[in-house]
């Protein structure tokens, strides 16, 4: 390990897996520790002083970024998350609190999955990872801009961009190229996202504060009930004394699923309001009740390298499904199913009964039989078209 002082932060170069990894950190307190976009972090920015008021902030240049050494062998994202805790172990760093940035939140997104007991804390910021759901937008396709362009979208806004680049001078540019080409060799297929992380990140307990003066009874404690992205709707519409519309448009709604957590502001022995939720992402299913978490090895049929290079069954029928009692092992890392058959049976039979009620059925794995089937149709099929005066040439 060697060190030096660069500005208001430190740098030190540690050894990971027999590569070397730049590394700034300033500031005192506990770890924090900042997962860069794929852009790369441009030197010790305010932000990172910022935080450096409260913690002692670590910022590395991911393996095959900025300084570091390139692990030629890394091809997955996956990869990527190993390689950053063994930045942490290099750096003697047990439990940490985690910020990812863009890319740099896909992979702490990752890093939670494999070893959420180490994170005292999560914050995802625009992060990349899950693809998003019909009509919710796409991933910004970074191979159809410059290297300029794709950082000015990385920024807020161009006053941003001018404060922190100004004019890139050609080394700047250089680095932009060969931090997108350790980009493509780890998240071009599928690109910048997994099918596996919504079921795995079902496993991730993400705090949430509720900041509510004058309801919630006992401010600065912990809950511990089960809840879930879907439920947030209907807490904010609980809170606010304001029920679900049935119809809006004339177009009938569907009901909302999620349940409020405003009873839980209230008292620490609420119960938790479900105690049931499915996950279902190309094939890749999961499913948690009462405690209880059981989830499949599927791995989808839309990339042939994720099919030929990860483990995992293609096959509905052969699926194994892994059991975990969250209760006392939330990071999923002891499988109970030997142990436990019939509490698995009565789970798979649930996620199947589950999926059958929220239109998941029939199962479909592959990336373009589920966008073809998308109802409606993005793009309509047009039987009538009406031209006008003054438009173009037609052939």
């Amino acid at each position: 390990m060697t060190s030096q002082v660069t500005g208001r932060a430190q740098e030190q170069r540690v050894s990971v897996a027999g590569g070397s990894v730049r590394v700034q950190h300033a500031g005192s307190g506990d770890p924090l520790v900042v997962v860069h976009h794929d852009i790369g972090s441009p030197g010790w920015l305010p932000f990172y002083e910022g935080l450096a008021t409260a913690a002692h902030v670590y910022v590395p240049d991911m393996p095959g970024y900025g300084q570091s050494d390139r692990p030629d062998w890394a091809r997955f994202v996956r990869d990527e998350a190993v390689l950053t805790l063994q930045t942490l172990d290099a750096l003697g760093l047990d439990r940490v609190a985690l910020v990812g940035l863009g890319f740099g939140g896909y992979v702490a997104a990752e890093m939670a999955t494999m070893a959420q007991a180490r994170l005292s804390r999560l914050a995802l910021v625009g992060a990349m990872g899950l693809q998003p759901p019909a009509g919710g937008g796409e991933i910004l396709d970074q191979f159809l801009l410059s290297h300029e362009e794709y950082a000015r979208a990385a920024c807020a806004d161009e006053a941003s961009f001018a404060r922190h680049f100004g004019e890139p001078p050609v080394a700047q540019l250089v680095q932009w190229d060969v931090d997108r080409e350790m980009t493509t060799r780890i998240a071009w297929k599928p690109y910048m996202f997994s099918q596996q992380l919504p079921a795995l990140l079902g496993g991730v307990r993400t705090p949430l504060v509720v900041h509510w003066p004058g309801r919630v009874s006992a401010p600065g404690e912990v809950r511990d009930q089960f809840c879930h992205a879907i439920d947030l709707m209907p807490t904010v519409l609980d809170a606010a004394g304001i029920a679900a519309p049935a119809v809006v448009d004339g177009i009938s709604q569907q009901p909302l699923n999620g349940a409020s957590l405003v009873p839980t502001f209230e008292g620490a022995d609420a119960p938790s309001q479900r105690d049931t939720q499915y996950f279902e992402m190309l094939g890749s299913r999961a499913i948690y009740h009462d405690g209880w978490k059981a989830t499949t090895d599927h791995i989808g049929q839309q990339l042939r390298v994720e099919r030929d290079l990860v483990e995992g069954s293609h096959d509905f029928d052969r699926d194994h499904w892994s059991l975990f009692r969250l209760v006392d092992d939330f990071s999923e890392a002891v499988d109970r199913s030997e142990q436990h058959p019939d509490v698995l049976r009565t789970l798979v039979e649930l996620w199947w009964s589950e999926a059958g009620a929220n239109q998941v059925l029939p199962l479909d794995d592959s990336f373009i039989g589920r966008a073809v089937a998308m109802e409606p149709a993005p793009f309509a099929p047009r039987f009538r078209t009406t031209y006008r005066p003054g438009g173009g040439a037609i052939f």
